[in-house]
């Protein structure tokens, strides 16, 4: 299978950056689609990425981090719909 400059690109890169993940897959560490990356990026709400002329890259590092600030504890939603309300009785 021949190999074209895009291929050997990333593999040159990931000798130099070893952390730097492609959207696939950071779309697959995360569980979301690729187009759901993209649409995090332009409202600049998502994960923080690295854009490289057309190709956007991501750390494993920066992936996990927000991962991390993401998790809410004891947080209720701020206006509870009224045919929930019992749902969050318990809380």
């Amino acid at each position: 299978m021949a190999r074209n400059a895009a291929q050997e690109m990333m593999e040159i890169s990931r000798e130099v950056f070893p952390d730097l993940l492609n959207e696939t897959e950071a779309s697959e560490l995360l569980g979301v689609a690729v187009m759901t990356l993209r649409a995090w990026g332009s409202r600049k709400s998502g994960p923080p990425r690295i854009k490289i002329g057309r190709n956007t890259y991501y750390r494993k590092s920066s992936l996990i981090s927000w991962v991390n600030s993401q998790e809410e504890k004891d947080k209720l939603p701020k206006k509870i719909h009224p045919l929930c309300r019992d749902t969050f009785d318990d809380y």
